[in-house]
């Protein structure tokens, strides 16, 4: 009897151990899926603070005929979205304006340059 209560004793170490472990590996599973949401979370806002530093120029327009609309599309993820919009609603990329977006072309400049006309001509009458 004795050896059949020590290999009894010894099955409730080992299950009791094996109790024990799965219960550190589901806790440490736990902080790791914690730690990675937290680096997920930081990385869109870093992509985020990016972003809003430099706006990308919404490449590709497309005239919404059903609504008689003016829509862009993202350059990041491709998503569509109204012209006056100043983010993407899905990933968070600043888009640049439609001043921006024609600050790079002749017609932007000689906006630009009117513009400045405009200001200077403001303060001589004053």
């Amino acid at each position: 009897m004795s050896a059949l209560d020590s290999l009894e004793n010894k099955y409730k170490e080992l299950q009791e151990c094996y109790v024990s472990a799965v219960d550190r590996f589901i806790a440490n599973s736990k902080v790791l899926h914690s730690v990675f949401n937290d680096i997920v979370l930081l990385e869109k806002e870093n992509a985020m603070l990016w972003s809003k530093l430099a706006p990308i120029p919404a490449t590709t327009e497309v005239v919404d005929y059903e609504y008689d609309m003016k829509i862009i599309r993202c350059p990041c993820c491709g998503n569509r979205l109204f012209k006056k919009k100043a983010f993407c609603e899905s990933c968070g990329q600043a888009l640049a304006t439609e001043s921006q977006r024609k600050a790079g072309t002749a017609e932007g400049r000689k906006i630009e340059e009117k513009e400045l006309e405009d200001i200077i001509n403001l303060n001589d009458r004053s």
